[in-house]
């Protein structure tokens, strides 16, 4: 038996429900798979339906000869500067396989890109010296710039597919900057079934989170691709709506900051001003 109560409960949970300002919206989170998680809440709490397709996986690099050589070297080491929380992730488990721990870092200057990258250090019991304000590579850079590395040894682990702006605009600064792979993105190629069904059954909102997620979807949307075109695209900064655009595609909103909540409140705003 219901009661009149419990009734009243429901629609009061309901309506609720219905008032989240993405509610209803299909929303595809491309991040990879052991990274969707933070993405996938922040969403569901904005009431939206968000469906899962890693357009990405993180892999060790092919040769970790250059990060190993780096790792010996952290005693002549000024500043490690690490820019995602992949990086953070990586570059700690190879310490720790080499025999190593957070304590070989002593005396050395640690640079996270941004909030959530900083957060990661907090697993290995350490902390940032420094958090850029821009949450991206030109935001380091900037920082960097202004505290002066001229003459300091600089580490930078970074994926395989990183750009080249850190290590090229900071050697111009006169620092001396390593830069080995400390791990690889790579396109999931058992994705394509599940992406290419989500494109058919209709979606409100793609979310891209790196330039590998955007040319990774067009490369695994196959014919598909074309349907893409019609979907409001997400990013979550600069560098990524930089990629969208030189495909010829749109970028529908921009996350400001460069976070995950950032990115969920582009939404929300692009989805609130559309009748």
């Amino acid at each position: 038996m219901i009661f009149v109560g419990e009734i009243v409960t429901l629609r009061e949970e309901l309506k609720g429900y219905q008032n989240k300002p993405l509610h209803g919206k299909r929303i595809l989170v491309t991040r990879a798979a052991e990274q969707a998680a933070p993405l996938v809440r922040l969403l569901q709490a904005a009431g939206t339906e968000p469906l899962v397709c890693p357009l990405i996986a993180i892999v060790p690099p092919k040769d970790l000869s250059h990060l190993d050589a780096a790792i010996d070297k952290l005693s002549e080491t000024d500043l490690l500067v690490l820019t995602s929380v992949n990086a953070v992730q990586w570059f700690f488990r190879r310490l720790h396989e080499r025999g190593f721990d957070a304590r070989t870092l002593q005396g050395v200057t640690l640079v996270a890109v941004g909030p959530k990258t900083a957060a990661a250090f907090a697993d290995y019991d350490l902390t940032p010296d420094l958090v850029p304000g821009q949450y991206h590579a030109e935001g380091v850079i900037a920082a960097l710039r202004e505290r002066g590395v001229a003459g300091r040894r600089i580490l930078y682990p970074r994926a395989d597919l990183a750009r080249e702006i850190i290590p090229r605009q900071l050697t111009e600064l006169g620092a001396e900057v390593i830069a080995p792979v400390a791990y690889r993105n790579i396109c999931p190629p058992e994705s394509q079934a599940l992406l290419r069904q989500f494109l058919r059954q209709g979606l409100d909102a793609i979310t891209l989170t790196s330039s590998s997620t955007v040319a990774n979807l067009l490369a695994l949307a196959g014919t598909d691709a074309r349907t893409v075109v019609e979907i409001p695209l997400f990013s979550i900064g600069p560098q990524t709506s930089a990629t969208i655009r030189n495909a010829e595609l749109t970028v529908a909103a921009e996350a400001d900051p460069s976070t995950l909540e950032g990115l969920v409140a582009a939404m929300i705003e692009f989805f609130g001003q559309r009748p």
